[in-house]
C-alpha cells in the first residue's frame, strides 16, 4: 500500500507538473502573438503601406508559431501525460492563428479597396482623355480649310469621308436624324394598322350583333303565328 501511495502521488505530482509547463507554455506563446494583434487592432489598417507591413510581420509571426508548434510537440512526446500537454500547445497554436488571420484579413480587405478605387480613378481618367480627343478630332473637321482665287467661292464638301472611311460629324447627325425618321414613320404605319384592325373588328362585331338580332327577330314572329294558329284551331273546336 505504501509502494501504491507513493506511485500514486508521484503520479499526481508529475501531472501537476506537466499542466504547470503547458499552461506556462501557451501563456508565453499567446502573450507573444498578441502583441502582433494589439498593434493592429481593427480598423488601425489604413493605407497600403501599414498593409504590407502588416502582412510582413504576420508571416515571420506565423512561420515563428508553427516552429514554436513543433518544439512543443516534441517535447510533450516523452512525457507521462503528453495528451494535456498537446491540447494545450494545439489551444495556444489556434488562438495565435486566429489573431494573426483577423490580421491578414483586414490588410488584404484594404489593398483590395485601394486597388479597386485606383483602377476606377485611372478609368475616369482614361475617358475624360478620350472624350476631349474625340471633341478635338470633330472640331478640327468642321474646320473650313482657306483657299485662294476662284476655289474661295466654291462651297467646301462636308459630306466627304475621312481618309480612315469614317463619316464627318455632319454625315453622323443625317445618318441619326434619317434612322429616327424611319423609326417615326414606322410606328405611324403600325399604327395606323392597328387602328385599321380595331375598326374591322367591331365592325364585324356590330355585323354578328345585327344577324343575330334578326335572327331572334324572326324566330319570335314565327313563333307568334304559330300560337295565334293554335288559338283559332282552339276556337274552331270549341260548341257553339
Amino acid at each position: 500500500m505504501l509502494l501504491a501511495a507513493l506511485a500514486f502521488g508521484g503520479v499526481n505530482a508529475a501531472s501537476a507538473q506537466e499542466t504547470r509547463i503547458a499552461q506556462a507554455a501557451q501563456g508565453t506563446q499567446t502573450a507573444e502573438i498578441g502583441a502582433v494583434a494589439k498593434r493592429y487592432p481593427p480598423g488601425s489598417i489604413s493605407s497600403v503601406e501599414i498593409a504590407d507591413r502588416a502582412l510582413a510581420e504576420v508571416g515571420r509571426e506565423r512561420n515563428a508559431v508553427q516552429a514554436r508548434y513543433a518544439q512543443e510537440e516534441q517535447n510533450c512526446n516523452p512525457k507521462f501525460f503528453s495528451s494535456s500537454c498537446m491540447e494545450a500547445a494545439d489551444d495556444s497554436r489556434r488562438q495565435a492563428l486566429r489573431q494573426l488571420r483577423a490580421v491578414e484579413v483586414e490588410a488584404n480587405t484594404v489593398k483590395r479597396q485601394a486597388k479597386a478605387t485606383a483602377r476606377d480613378e485611372e478609368l475616369a481618367v482614361k475617358r475624360e482623355k478620350e472624350g476631349a480627343s474625340r471633341e478635338e478630332r470633330d472640331a478640327a473637321r468642321n474646320v473650313p480649310v482657306p483657299n485662294s482665287g476662284a476655289q474661295d467661292a466654291a462651297p467646301q464638301p462636308t459630306d466627304k469621308p475621312l481618309p480612315s472611311g469614317r463619316p464627318r460629324s455632319g454625315d453622323r447627325v443625317a445618318e441619326h436624324e434619317e434612322k429616327m425618321r424611319a423609326i417615326r414613320e414606322k410606328e405611324a404605319s403600325e399604327a395606323d394598322k392597328r387602328a385599321k384592325s380595331v375598326a374591322n373588328y367591331e365592325r364585324k362585331v356590330k355585323e354578328a350583333e345585327a344577324r343575330q338580332q334578326e335572327v331572334a327577330k324572326r324566330k319570335e314572329e314565327k313563333a307568334r303565328k304559330l300560337e295565334e294558329k293554335r288559338q283559332r284551331a282552339e276556337a274552331a273546336q270549341k260548341p257553339l
